[in-house]
């Protein structure tokens, strides 16, 4: 009993804070397409993670595709 108590607890952390993985496919698509939306060109998104975040798309973390596309949509990215 206790070791399924103990295993639970790692489970629902785990859950909790995957925030520094890769950035997730899902997360990839609305960068896209918000950076679309803003006018920006594929060329132009990649400069901007480049200069803000040092990566490109593909390399960003989980954390950090949250960041630009909260930064998206309230239009603090031009």
């Amino acid at each position: 009993m206790k070791f399924k108590n103990i295993y639970l607890t790692i489970f629902l952390f785990s859950l909790l804070f995957p925030q520094e993985g890769s950035i997730l496919p899902g997360q990839k698509s609305a960068v896209s397409s918000l950076a679309t939306s803003a006018g920006f060109s594929s060329n132009d998104l990649n400069n901007y993670l480049l200069q803000n975040y040092g990566v490109g798309l593909t390399d960003l973390s989980r954390t950090q595709g949250a960041e630009v596309i909260k930064a998206f949509q309230a239009g603090n990215v031009s």
